[in-house]
């Protein structure tokens, strides 16, 4: 019985030990579990807070990204005469095809402030070399329209982080203007190219200085030039932005003309202010084909000659008119000739740049007012004229042009029957256009 009764002391005491200990078990179990919970949830914590930093650190990278997308960098690059073959040499119908051109995109600007046009920084010069890496481009046959896009972007959009590219070229004839424009896009695998053919007489009356825009033509040749920019637009991932040009298109100046007026000019020598003659010199041809004078070639003698006429023409008309007057000239020469071509067909100078150097390095040290030369284009079966103008005084350059069949160019001399030289008809012409342009630009 004693035995009996101490066994089970010693095993109850066993199992109140037992209790004892499961029970501190538990209670330090449940200890340790809302310590981990707790822990779990402040790591849990930590890292959505991390996250969401993490997160607003990429929205705000992409805000900002937006931000810099803001803007639509449009640059025109000036369309070119395809015969002439450089920016400078513009004729009259070319010189004011830019002007609508740049007008339109300066109307669309005013529409929508996010499309900037030429804005600086953002925009290609209007230099011979842009022209030059565009076309070569555009001509290479052995490139896909794909990669031609792809090149036209790397090699001239990038670097100027450019959205939208527009350029062209255009040539003509007596009653037509052809036009050739291209619209390149930076998020696009393909540019656009379209042609347009334009009544040149029209082209003067609704665009010219003295335009008649209510007529019918006129308010169909707007509607033609709205529609030619209708879609300019972007790619920006799988969002398209387009802009619609107004069919209501007014012909005020370029932006870049209102500039040039406003600069001031500068005060004129003493010399100049005293001496009212107008002094006038003129150089041979250049060759627009070779990029070369044509002043030891057979047929400058007669251009040369046609051009020495107009001047006299004018002389008529205005006396102060002086032509390679004693100490007022620059002589034609090889040397001089070369100097001329070297400045009009430098690839890296825009056309106001050419015009001062030209004016700086040839006509201020012969102290002369007007510098006469021009362009011969030779298109095959036709070949143009192009007598052109440089004023000191304006700083600003004009041409004319007349074109003329092959066949049609030489006639007996009437002096020596075995000798050939101008038919009347082309001499007359270009002496005549001489005239008008020395005239017009007094």
């Amino acid at each position: 019985m004693n035995i009996t009764y101490k066994t089970s002391i010693i095993l109850a005491m066993r199992i109140f030990f037992c209790t004892v200990v499961i029970f501190i078990s538990l209670i330090l179990k449940n200890s340790n579990s809302n310590a981990n919970e707790t822990l779990f949830n402040k790591s849990e914590k930590a890292f959505k807070e991390l996250h969401e930093s993490t997160l607003n650190e990429d929205q705000s990278i992409r805000y900002n990204n937006i931000m810099k997308q803001k803007y639509i960098y449009v640059s025109f690059l000036e369309f070119v005469d395809k015969a002439a073959n450089t920016l400078l040499m513009k004729t009259e119908a070319g010189e004011l095809l830019n002007k609508i051109i740049m007008n339109l995109l300066t109307s669309e600007q005013k529409k929508n402030p996010d499309l900037k046009i030429n804005e600086p920084g953002y925009s290609i010069k209007n230099i011979d070399e842009n022209i030059y890496i565009f076309f070569k481009i555009i001509y290479d046959n052995s490139l896909t329209e794909k990669q031609k896009n792809t090149a036209i972007v790397k090699r001239i959009m990038n670097p100027k982080n450019i959205d939208i590219l527009i350029t062209g070229v255009y040539g003509e004839n007596s009653n037509q203007i052809i036009l050739r424009y291209f619209i390149c896009y930076k998020n696009s695998n393909q540019y656009m190219e379209k042609t347009k053919i334009l009544d040149k007489k029209i082209l003067f009356n609704c665009f010219g200085s003295k335009s008649k825009s209510d007529r019918y033509e006129c308010k169909q040749t707007r509607k033609l030039f709205s529609n030619f920019f209708n879609h300019i637009y972007f790619n920006n991932q799988s969002e398209t932005i387009y802009y619609n040009n107004s069919q209501n298109f007014k012909t005020n100046q370029m932006i870049i003309q209102k500039k040039e007026n406003r600069k001031i000019q500068k005060q004129k020598p003493i010399i100049e202010q005293i001496d009212e003659n107008i002094y006038v010199t003129n150089i041979s041809f250049m060759n627009s084909i070779t990029g070369n004078s044509m002043f030891e070639d057979k047929i400058s003698e007669f251009i040369d000659q046609a051009i020495i006429n107009g001047i006299n023409l004018a002389q008529k008309d205005n006396q102060l008119i002086k032509h390679n007057h004693i100490n007022h000239y620059v002589e034609n020469t090889t040397k001089n000739a070369k100097i001329l071509v070297g400045i009009f067909f430098d690839p890296e100078l825009i056309k106001s740049e050419k015009i001062n150097k030209v004016i700086n390095n040839m006509m201020v040290l012969a102290k002369v007012n007007i510098l006469i030369t021009g362009q011969y284009i030779d298109k095959g079966e036709f070949v143009d004229f192009r007598p052109l103008i440089i004023s000191k005084n304006k700083k600003k350059m004009e041409t004319k042009i007349s074109t003329f069949k092959k066949k049609e160019l030489y006639c007996p001399d009437p002096y020596e029957s075995t000798k050939k030289t101008f038919c009347k008809e082309v001499s007359d012409t270009i002496s005549n256009l001489t005239k008008q342009l020395l005239l017009e630009s007094l």
